[in-house]
């Protein structure tokens, strides 16, 4: 087995085309592997105090986010989910989850929320649950008078495509595509 990086690449060189492609697919498998290990490792990620901080800092400028439409909204919580972790929080214990809700907020407004759920652990053995939420406000219109109240959770990153299909396809989601929000709230609070 060769000892170093050039000695690799030479071995390397010299094999047949299809020994090599079939090679590339491993790696490819390999790193696909260990990335997804690395995203279930809850000892990486940020500390689950700087989440919304994280959080903004991926959003850009609040000139931007505080008018971001329904499409834009889901593509950002879908990014932040898929690639960044929160220390303490894993998918087998239900302590990073996504939660989407619809329906009118008040009489005269109309709310889509897309929200993080977490779950750090505590010192003492239990969970705190905090939630990072960024919802958007429409004035309620008769269309959206229409449109039932609910919600749907996303338990995993396996469930992420499902999330994006969801908030992209599904009404109220795909009626407000388009649409700017006359307000956007964004909070990170504990749920409890």
């Amino acid at each position: 087995m060769p000892q170093t990086h050039r000695e690799l690449k030479k071995t390397l060189s010299e094999l047949p085309v299809a020994e090599l492609e079939s090679l590339a697919e491993w790696c490819e498998a390999l790193i696909a592997k260990r990335r997804l290990q690395a995203l279930r490792d809850d000892n990486e990620g940020i500390h689950p105090k700087d989440v919304l901080k994280a959080f903004r800092k991926s959003m850009g400028p609040a000139s931007y986010w505080r008018k971001i439409r329904p499409e834009e909204a889901s593509t950002h919580m879908q990014m932040f989910y898929e690639e960044t972790r929160v220390r303490g929080c894993r998918f087998e214990d239900e302590a990073d989850m996504l939660l989407v809700e619809w329906g009118p907020s008040t009489k005269t407004e109309y709310a889509l929320a897309y929200t993080r759920q977490l779950m750090p652990p505590r010192p003492d053995g239990e969970s705190d649950v905090w939630q990072l939420r960024l919802e958007l406000r429409f004035p309620l219109t008769k269309e959206l008078q229409k449109q039932k109240k609910g919600s749907r959770w996303f338990e995993s990153l396996k469930q992420l495509d499902r999330f994006v299909e969801f908030t992209l396809t599904k009404p109220p989601f795909s009626t407000l595509g388009e649409a700017t929000p006359s307000r956007v709230l964004l909070t990170y609070e504990n749920a409890e």
